[in-house]
């Protein structure tokens, strides 16, 4: 297993979950396809407002999500810092519940809490009721640490230090719980004694031992802020892009299958163009597991490098179709997917676009007579 080292980030830069050298970003010819694939099923976003308590949760970016895979998630802390290293963090825990036309956000009064952070790794265990949170960071300074919520009593509380190693990777790592094994994994992250170290380590956390332990499988290459989820209820995990550690090279647009079986890696062969390679992506999967849809994310530095284009994959085809409606919201990374409600497909609040945090929270809902969601 390996650690990459990074390029040591500026300080105007220290509100990104991991830094990078200003400029514009070298990329080889034709790497991407920003033009449609064909002419398809017309999505759209549409703008949701929310009550007096819950639009404090609006510009926020980096925060940390749990999908409990039912139309409600959790959603632990955030910052509002913009580009020139100004605004608060966060270290509140909110109930995100989207089971109805309207999307309710409540704030739950929870105990011994996690300190204010941002850019961390979260996960629902459906078996135990359990929230786990590993890392994150506030500007400088990282928080290797593992924190579990016992959602039955609201309860936060940090995993022994000296009982277990918290996996390196704790900032912008990726998360999943596996209904096959009834374990929860983490790959890659950035982290080490300066924390731009990023790493190509899978790690298996048991919730009942509350121990973490490194497996010795071959995978994906070293990256930070990739997606890593369940596809349907059961099945492999699915992960997405994310970012490389050094200055130049292009963000990754691949697609990965982690059987957790055999706890061993698989990339899925893609047919024809695809989106461009991005880190902090907003990605659904789609609930029968036919596909998944990602967009927004980060591409550069620059604010030309906040995408706001929209994708869907099919397993089946193993083909890209470039789905971005007429109208969209600005670009943004850094606002990862929430549970939309009854025939929509989920819901992206705030957000980073690269020089400050989005204020808007916005659902996307299906072409008419899609049966997918």
């Amino acid at each position: 297993m390996t650690a990459v080292r990074a390029l040591p980030w500026l300080v105007v830069l220290l509100a990104a979950c991991v830094g990078d050298e200003p400029g514009p970003t070298e990329v080889p010819d034709q790497v991407w396809d920003d033009d449609p694939v064909d002419e398809g099923p017309t999505y759209r976003w549409e703008e949701i407002g929310l009550s007096a308590e819950a639009a404090s949760t609006l510009g926020r970016w980096g925060f940390m999500t749990a999908d409990r895979g039912d139309g409600t998630a959790i959603v632990f802390g955030g910052t509002r810092i913009d580009g020139f290293a100004d605004g608060d963090s966060f270290g509140d825990t909110w109930f995100i519940d989207a089971r109805a036309e309207a999307p309710v956000f409540s704030r739950l009064q929870t105990t011994g809490n996690p300190d204010p952070r941002y850019c961390g790794c979260m996960s629902y265990d459906p078996a135990r009721d359990l929230v786990i949170l590993v890392g994150g960071r506030d500007v400088g300074m990282l928080m290797p640490e593992t924190w579990l919520l016992d959602l039955a009593t609201n309860t936060w509380t940090l995993v022994d230090p000296m009982s277990t190693t918290t996996p390196p990777g704790v900032v912008a790592c990726a998360m999943s719980y596996s209904a096959d094994r009834d374990a929860t994994y983490l790959f890659g992250g950035m982290g080490g004694e300066d924390g731009t170290d990023a790493y190509d380590r899978t790690w298996r956390f048991d919730a009942d031992a509350r121990t973490w332990t490194e497996l010795e499988t071959v995978g994906p290459s070293a990256r930070f802020s990739s997606i890593l989820t369940q596809i349907g209820t059961s099945g492999p995990l699915l992960m997405f892009g994310g970012a490389p550690t050094t200055f130049g090279v292009e963000y990754l647009a691949d697609i990965w299958r982690f059987d957790a079986l055999t706890e061993t890696w698989s990339p899925l062969v893609v047919d024809g163009p695809a989106p461009r390679g991005r880190r902090e992506a907003w990605l659904a999967v789609e609930p029968a597991g036919g596909g998944f849809i990602i967009g927004m994310g980060v591409a550069g530095v620059q604010t030309t490098d906040a995408l706001s284009d929209l994708w869907r994959f099919d397993f089946a085809t193993r083909r890209w179709t470039d789905i971005t409606p007429s109208e969209s919201p600005v670009g943004r990374g850094y606002s990862l997917y929430l549970p939309g409600g009854p025939g929509r497909i989920g819901l992206l609040l705030g957000g980073f676009d690269n020089l400050e945090p989005v204020a808007d929270l916005h659902r996307l809902v299906p072409p008419d007579g899609d049966t997918h969601w």
